[in-house]
C-alpha cells in the first residue's frame, strides 16, 4: 500500500494546479489604544477579536434588513455577515478569513503603546478589503475586550500570499517540530477530543480537508476535477502513515461568552509540541499554508496556529 501510494503521489502536479488560484490578502493593522485594552492571554485574543467584529460591528455594517434571523433571510448568500458568521441549515462552512493577533504574552495594552493585528482574507473575500478596514476602524471607536477599550488605526499595510509561491517548498530536515502557537482542537463525533497519540495522518487529513474546502468555496478549486483531486488526497493521506509523530501536549480548557447564543461555550484545545520524523516533502507546501490558515476547530478565532521548525538538534 505504501509503495503504491508513493507512486501515486509522484503526480501531485494536478493537486497543486488546482490550488494555483489559492490567494490570500494579508492586512497588517498597526493599532494604538486610546484607553486601556484588556485582551487576555494569547490563547484567547483571537476570540476577543472575532466576537468584537461579529457581534458589535459586522452585523451593523452587513445586515441590510436589520433582522435577527439569518436562517430565513433572502439576502443571506450575498451578505458579508452571513458568510463570516452565519450557518446554513446547521452546516457551518469554513470562513473566508483568519485573525492573527500578536502573540506577545501581553494581556493588556495602555495608551501610547502600539499593538498588531493581522487579518487574512481568503480568495474572493479580498474583494471586501475596504469593508474589513472600516470594520476594524469602527470596532476601535466602539471598543474591544474587558472594559471595551477604544483604539485607533495607525496604519494598515497589505500584501498578497499565493500558494503557488510555496508549492515547491521542501523540507530541509528529516525531523521537525510542530509548535502549537495557540490551542489545537480536534473535533470528532461532535466533541473536542484530546489525542495523546495524535497521528500525523490524522493531523494532515484535517489540514488538507480545510485547504481544499477553502479552495472550493472561495478560490478556483471548484473548476477542477473533484474525483482526481480526491484520489490524490487519499494517496497523500495513506502516505502520511509513514510519518511518525510524537505528542508532547496537554489539554487546556477555555470558556467564551457567546452573545449570539447567550451562553458560555467551552473551547478546549491541545497545547505543546509535536515531533515528526520522516520525509515531509509531499506534505510540506500544505503544512506551510497551514501555518496561516490553521488546523482544527475555531481557526477564525485564532485557534490551530502552529509553526514548523527544523529539529536539527536530534539529528546531530
Amino acid at each position: 500500500m505504501n509503495s503504491r501510494a508513493a507512486a501515486e503521489t509522484d503526480n501531485l502536479d494536478y493537486l497543486k494546479q488546482s490550488l494555483s488560484g489559492f490567494r490570500m490578502l494579508k492586512l497588517a493593522f498597526a493599532l494604538s489604544p486610546m484607553d486601556r485594552i484588556y485582551l487576555g492571554d494569547d490563547d484567547m485574543k483571537g476570540d476577543r477579536w472575532r466576537g468584537g467584529i461579529g457581534a458589535k460591528v459586522l452585523w451593523d455594517m452587513g445586515c441590510e434588513d436589520e433582522g435577527e434571523d439569518c436562517k430565513h433571510c433572502e439576502k443571506k448568500e450575498s451578505c458579508i455577515y452571513f458568510k463570516c458568521f452565519g450557518n446554513n441549515e446547521g452546516r457551518i462552512p469554513p470562513r473566508p478569513y483568519v485573525l492573527h493577533p500578536a502573540l506577545d504574552m501581553k494581556s493588556a495594552y495602555i495608551r501610547g503603546e502600539k499593538f498588531q493585528l493581522d487579518l487574512f482574507l481568503i480568495g474572493n473575500a479580498a474583494n471586501q478589503i475596504y469593508r474589513f478596514i472600516k470594520v476594524i476602524e469602527r470596532l476601535g471607536m466602539q471598543g474591544i475586550g474587558g472594559g471595551r477599550g477604544k483604539f485607533f488605526v495607525v496604519d494598515v499595510t497589505t500584501s498578497e500570499i499565493e500558494f503557488s509561491r510555496m508549492s515547491n517548498e521542501k523540507a530541509k530536515s528529516r525531523e521537525h517540530l510542530l509548535e502549537l502557537l495557540t490551542p489545537v482542537k480536534i473535533k470528532e463525533k461532535g466533541a473536542g477530543l484530546y489525542y495523546k497519540g495524535l497521528s500525523f495522518e490524522k493531523f494532515f487529513k484535517l489540514l488538507i480537508k480545510r485547504v481544499l474546502n477553502l479552495n472550493n468555496l472561495y478560490c478556483d478549486g471548484i473548476l477542477f476535477d473533484k474525483e482526481q483531486i480526491e484520489h490524490i488526497k487519499s494517496c497523500l493521506i495513506s502516505l502520511a502513515q509513514q510519518i511518525r509523530m510524537e505528542s508532547h501536549t496537554e489539554w487546556n480548557d477555555y470558556e467564551r461568552n457567546s452573545s449570539r447564543q447567550r451562553k458560555s461555550i467551552k473551547m478546549g484545545g491541545q497545547v505543546g509540541i509535536f515531533i515528526t520524523s520522516g520525509n515531509l516533502d509531499p506534505f510540506y507546501p500544505y503544512l506551510k499554508l497551514g501555518e496561516i490558515i490553521g488546523v482544527g476547530q475555531h481557526t477564525t478565532s485564532g485557534f490551530g496556529r502552529y509553526k514548523i521548525i527544523e529539529n536539527t538538534a536530534r539529528e546531530m
